[in-house]
């Protein structure tokens, strides 16, 4: 069974500030082994503010790739600035992109749902679909799979308020029995997860 590690924040401010800082680490750590990092980055609005304060950091931004977890690239715009590469879920450049993923940044809403992947019609194809696929439709565009997440060398989920988190806590607990999108997920990922929270 994998270590989920709670990070506590009282602002929410300090919450994107320590997880662009550990994304920045773990982008440079890959560069320096392996000479390129990919990174598949949340675009909610936790997500979206992290990536807009990653892009201050100085990192050789020409050998970084980000995938978004769903929804647009466009929402990633404060790294595009900075001449990483956005690697978008429809057509092929998915499926050509290495894998794994050297980070993994989730955010987590009230009823357990991350990235597109919510309790409705998505959920099967996207929980259960073949170890392949790594990006399906949803009603509002497309979203990484389960699959997709698999070797990841690391994993981070956001989340704020107190129904979130009870939702996440009892997901975790329920394990692979878990009905909800991030427990699944975290009982099937091989690596161990840092969990940042707000309170606000």
């Amino acid at each position: 069974m994998i270590e989920v590690e709670w990070w506590e924040f009282d602002e929410l401010a300090a919450l994107v500030e320590q997880a662009a800082d550990d994304i920045g680490f773990v982008v440079e750590s890959a560069i320096e082994a392996r000479g390129d990092a990919i990174v598949a980055l949340a675009t909610g609005d936790l997500g979206v503010a992290v990536a807009a304060q990653l892009s201050q950091n100085a990192l050789d931004w020409s050998k970084v790739a980000i995938v978004p977890t769903n929804g647009s690239h466009d929402l990633l715009a404060s790294l595009s600035a900075k001449g990483t590469t956005l690697i978008p879920l429809d057509g092929g450049a998915l499926a050509e992109a290495h894998s794994p993923f050297d980070l993994v940044m989730l955010e987590a809403r009230d009823d357990g749902s991350v990235a597109g992947i919510g309790t409705g019609p998505v959920y099967e194809p996207a929980i259960s679909g073949p170890r392949g696929r790594r990006a399906v439709s949803t009603p509002t565009g497309m979203t990484l799979t389960k699959a997709a997440f698999d070797g990841t060398r690391s994993l981070m989920i956001l989340g704020r308020g107190g129904e979130a988190r009870a939702t996440v806590e009892r997901a975790i607990e329920d394990g692979p029995l878990s009905r909800a999108p991030v427990g699944r997920i975290l009982a099937d990922i091989e690596v161990d997860a840092d969990i940042y929270w707000s309170a606000s």
